[in-house]
């Protein structure tokens, strides 16, 4: 072996050693000093409590009012859906991520009711 490779060497271990030594581990907690590792913990025990107790108070909770940002995201994956689709979703579970889960899980959504159609049933 020729010695600049192993001054090379030695020099990449020095150096691999004195950045492990200076730059400090990254905490699990965020900007907010929320502890991540229970936040999943707790996730978990929500998501099988409300599927045990068949409720979705864990979704419920977290609704938000519909915008076109988010229908326009779950457009961006479902292409085929109509806007109708995707808003009366949307109201449903109130989150993008539960709507493309649902187009995901059964190759479409629902078709909304007509508002005429159910009134002179």
């Amino acid at each position: 072996m020729d010695s600049s490779a192993v001054f090379f060497a030695l020099a990449l271990i020095i150096g691999y050693i004195f950045l492990r030594w200076t730059i400090p581990t990254v905490p699990e907690t965020n900007d907010f000093n929320i502890d991540m590792s229970t936040l999943s913990k707790d996730a978990d025990e929500e998501t099988t409590s409300s599927s045990l107790s068949g409720t979705s108070s864990a979704k419920s909770r977290n609704k938000r009012p519909v915008t076109d940002s988010m229908i326009e995201v779950v457009q961006t994956i479902a292409p085929n859906l109509t806007v109708e689709q995707i808003r009366a979703d949307l109201e449903k579970s109130g989150s993008v991520e539960a709507t493309i889960d649902n187009f995901m899980a059964n190759g479409d959504l629902p078709h909304p009711r007509n508002q005429k159609s159910t009134k002179e049933e």
